[in-house]
């Protein structure tokens, strides 16, 4: 697998600093609250200063700074180096990326600033830190799966009703949320939807439900791993999915997600090579992907990644999944909306509601064909 540029790696590992900063929010006093959400949005810009707290919040009180130093137990500019420092860190041990690159992402216009700063604040330069970090960490597998996972015979045998009762409970009993839909299939020998997705679609549930509270430095790895057991797109359309439905104070998680969809794309396409299926699927990881990235508020790169999108639906031609055209219409509509270019937003918005409504009505059509009697 290619390395991780440096922004991605970047805002994937900045978002358990950022969930502090919000954590830190919801306790402060208002006045404080709105500092920390101008630290928050402006944390990686190389370009922010602790002046501009005060010109950014309007606050006219000449004691901001003591009343945040109260509140939090540091002035607002060593919040701002603890909280970019912890990224850099982050970003030394999990990769080989120059450390002038990692300074320029955390915020450091130089080297020199950002060795200095991490030095002060860790007792080690850079490069010593991320030494000593790989060192202690060399070896170190993927996390093994948890040994309470169900196997996929297991699960096949469920789905087929040829489990004993008390066997099948147990394997019920570890996947609530599909339980009642599997033990109806435990009832009724024949599935209404092909066996391999019901399995791989209890399969992605309790992967999903151990993946989803692993460290995040982990996850990627995690997902690596286990990727490689699926025959079909359950656990692609999982991470999509918890992307998409990310909340809307939680964008990096969101952002975080659509890569780790990515990654089981990959694995995906390794098993089952270039076809229309995984040709449209690969289009409509990089579809969320940048959208992820433009709740983040990085628009060039959800660009590049809408870019690949567009490609590989081209490469699809008439195979083209009207859906995943539709989605990326939509998503491209929000980035352009967010560049101020409405004229291009406008025509991508009436392209995807286009495809919406030739779908609905194709649907109603269906629908209608079936109620019709013979």
């Amino acid at each position: 697998m290619p390395q991780e540029p440096p922004w991605k790696l970047c805002r994937r590992l900045a978002a358990e600093t950022l969930d502090r900063i919000r954590t830190d929010r919801r306790r402060a006093s208002v006045l404080v609250a709105r500092m920390l959400e101008i630290i928050e949005r402006h944390l990686l810009d190389p370009d922010f200063r602790v002046q501009d707290l005060r010109r950014l919040s309007g606050l006219p009180d000449p004691n901001l700074s003591t009343r945040f130093a109260e509140e939090l137990g540091l002035p607002p500019r060593d919040y701002i180096i603890q909280c970019r420092m912890e990224i850099g860190g982050h970003m030394l041990t999990a990769d080989d990326h120059k450390v002038w690159e990692i300074g320029l992402e955390v915020g450091y216009s130089s080297s020199n600033t950002f060795g200095t700063a991490f030095t002060k604040w860790s007792g080690k330069s850079p490069t010593a830190f991320r030494d000593e970090a790989q060192a202690a960490a060399a070896g170190s597998p993927s996390p093994p799966p948890p040994p309470e996972l169900v196997s996929r015979e297991e699960l096949g045998r469920a789905c087929d009703g040829d489990l004993p009762a008390a066997e099948a409970g147990v394997v019920l009993a570890q996947l609530e949320e599909l339980q009642d839909q599997i033990r109806s299939h435990y009832h009724d020998p024949v599935p209404r939807v092909p066996r391999e997705q019901w399995v791989e679609r209890a399969m992605e549930e309790q992967l999903w439900e151990w993946i989803r509270i692993l460290p995040r430095e982990e996850q990627e790895a995690a997902v690596a791993s286990q990727a490689r057991a699926f025959h079909t797109p359950a656990f692609f359309e999982r991470l999509c999915i918890e992307s998409i439905i990310a909340g809307p104070d939680d964008d990096i998680r969101g952002m975080e997600l659509a890569l780790l969809a990515l990654v089981a794309m990959e694995h995906l396409i390794e098993r089952l090579g270039k076809q229309p299926m995984t040709l449209n699927l690969f289009a409509r990881a990089h579809a969320v992907a940048g959208h992820a990235v433009r709740r983040s508020g990085y628009l060039d790169q959800a660009s590049e990644y809408f870019g690949v999108a567009s490609r590989t639906i081209g490469l699809a031609g008439d195979d083209a999944h009207p859906v995943v055209i539709m989605e990326l219409c939509l998503y491209q509509s929000l980035l352009h909306l967010e560049r101020d270019e409405l004229d291009h937003a406008v025509l991508l918005a009436e392209s995807g509601m286009e495809i919406c409504q030739a779908l609905v009505r194709k649907l109603k059509q269906q629908m209608g064909d079936v109620s019709e009697p013979a």
